[in-house]
């Protein structure tokens, strides 16, 4: 009976299939430890630039709700070649809106925050 219904056969390629999923399993596993590993080992690198390392420590000693993510760091980075003259490179600390005025602009109490200032 078994022989006719290929029932031996079935079970065997079920078998089979588990075996697969739980060495798939094991494999994504061993991905996760390895790409935490390496998030960890980048964020501990010295890899970010002077003028990243700056912009951190300024942020870092002025003020804490105001702290960058990278995102956030590299926008900053990108407005700073265009920065003249009393101008500023500010971020709303609730919308996390950054954006580049002119000194006169600036209303502070409003929620804004200074992140970069030209020349400084």
């Amino acid at each position: 009976m078994c022989w006719y219904w290929k029932i031996n056969r079935i079970l065997q390629i079920q078998e089979d299939q588990l075996q697969i999923q739980k060495d798939q399993l094991q494999n994504q596993k061993e991905t996760v430890r390895l790409l935490e590993k390496l998030v960890k080992a980048s964020n501990n690198s010295s890899t970010k630039s002077n003028a990243e390392v700056d912009l951190i420590n300024t942020l870092d000693s002025k003020f804490n709700p105001a702290k960058l993510n990278d995102e956030e760091i590299e926008k900053v980075n990108s407005k700073i070649p265009d920065l003249k003259d009393n101008e500023l490179i500010v971020i709303h600390i609730n919308s996390r809106i950054i954006k580049r005025i002119h000194k006169n602009e600036f209303a502070e109490g409003k929620g804004w925050l200074i992140v970069k200032e030209f020349g400084k």
